[in-house]
């Protein structure tokens, strides 16, 4: 959930310092392009994105992309943060399929002046229900991580994405069982630290992580309609994390708006057991959906001769309402009528509402943390209205108001006001 502002970078220097992504990029069209010419019969261009399959689609290119300009303002005197206006996200993605049971994903992201892979990995389905992924990709913890980042109820995802590993490089089995009601992921990952996504590590211990979630009534056409949109589940990660390399292997954490909330003392270190348990569980009826998660992030630390078992944890609930009648989901807002003012149809509004709070650990303070320049807890409350034209385009606006408290640093630091606005567009 980290995230550096950086300045602008030439084309020529995307070239020269990412040239590995782009021969990912040839190698992906290549691999489809280069198939026999009867497999590469038809093309087609939807709201879905844009594909070439064969007829048996055993053979598919699907490319996709996303653009996220996003506006923050900050109502007040933050130290560290400013408003500003930035290029969020602008991503690229090519999915393949080789003799169907073999996929290859790659996503590519070029905001903030940044070139960066996000995703790259291979799938292999062994049947229905059973499915190995290696390469990076998202880990599955965090229920919000998980949700695309055109679907989240607001600009920024909530706390407990702070305290869960993002993106990591590993092995994972996956797939659906019981009638597609129970969807099941257990993996070995590098080990990234809380809010962060890894390409590689330097210290030999990984990270397990294992994720389950059900939905009982998915796909039931005896149950109510009130009840098929229930999904609850757990993600759990066990590991060993140990500093190396001039790394302490733990993270430092900041506010959804960027700015200093947590970090620790200079020469505490991770020297242990690291564990995360995040249950969670959404609900969707209709034009009403909630969403609601908790994190708990345990390490195991070192400053000198004292050691520690630290505690950090965050929780959020969220409920959402499509005025417009359309189906509230996990996977976001399709307006069954396309704005249109001279057919009098403007698409689809929703109203959201959020609040979440972190906590850390009080055994952390004073050894390990300095309350003079730390917080422990704080508590936010947002609401959002989001508007989409059509099916690919939304507009957001997001205010906040985030309160700090537990320590000294709290107290004498003003709550945090913003309004973040965003235009995202995505096929």
């Amino acid at each position: 959930m980290r995230l550096t502002d950086t300045s602008t970078c030439s084309c020529s220097d995307l070239l020269s310092q990412h040239g590995g992504a782009l021969a990912v990029l040839g190698l992906l069209l290549s691999l489809l392009l280069g198939a026999p010419a009867a497999h590469a019969q038809s093309v087609f261009a939807d709201a879905g994105g844009f594909r070439i399959a064969d007829d048996d689609g055993d053979y598919q290119l699907r490319i996709g992309g996303d653009l996220q300009t996003d506006a923050r303002m900050l109502l007040g005197d933050t130290p560290g943060t400013s408003s500003s206006f930035f290029l969020r996200r602008a991503r690229v993605r090519l999915s393949a399929t080789l003799q169907r049971r073999f996929s290859i994903r790659f996503m590519s992201d070029f905001g903030r002046g940044q070139a960066t892979i996000q995703d790259a990995y291979i799938d292999f389905r062994f049947g229905s229900g059973l499915s190995l992924r290696a390469g990076r990709f998202s880990t599955p913890l965090g229920l919000e991580f998980l949700q695309s980042s055109n679907a989240t109820m607001h600009v920024e995802r909530g706390y407990p994405t702070a305290f869960v590993s993002n993106r990591d490089v590993g092995f994972q089995l996956y797939g659906r069982t019981l009638g597609q009601r129970l969807q099941y992921s257990v993996g070995v990952f590098n080990g990234a630290p809380d809010g962060t996504s890894l390409d590689g590590d330097a210290t030999p211990p990984k990270d397990l992580i294992a994720r389950a979630f059900i939905e009982p009534w998915r796909n039931n056409r005896d149950a109510s309609d009130w009840l098929r949109g229930l999904g609850a589940g757990l993600g759990v990660s066990v590991g060993t994390e140990r500093s190396a390399n001039g790394s302490s292997g733990l993270a430092s954490y900041r506010t959804l708006h960027r700015s200093a909330l947590f970090s620790y003392r200079g020469g505490v270190e991770a020297d242990g057991r690291r564990m995360r348990l995040v249950p969670q569980a959404y609900y969707y009826a209709g034009p009403f959906g909630v969403i609601g998660e908790y994190a708990l992030s345990q390490h195991d630390v070192q400053r000198g001769d004292n050691t520690e078992t630290l505690a950090h944890r965050a929780w959020q609930i969220g409920g959402s309402w499509v005025l417009t009648g359309e189906s509230a989901s996990y996977g976001g807002v399709s307006p069954e009528n396309s704005y249109d003012p001279e057919a009098g149809t403007w698409g689809a509004f929703e109203l959201s509402a959020k609040v979440q709070r972190f906590q850390f650990d009080e055994d952390a303070f004073p050894q390990y943390a300095d309350p003079e320049a730390q917080v422990e807890n704080g508590t936010s409350l947002a609401a959002g209205l989001s508007w989409y034209p059509v099916r690919n385009v939304r507009f957001m606006t997001v205010a906040e108001r985030t309160t700090f408290g537990g320590t000294e640093a709290a107290n004498a630091r003003d709550a945090e006001h913003t309004l973040t606005m965003r235009v995202q567009l995505s096929y």
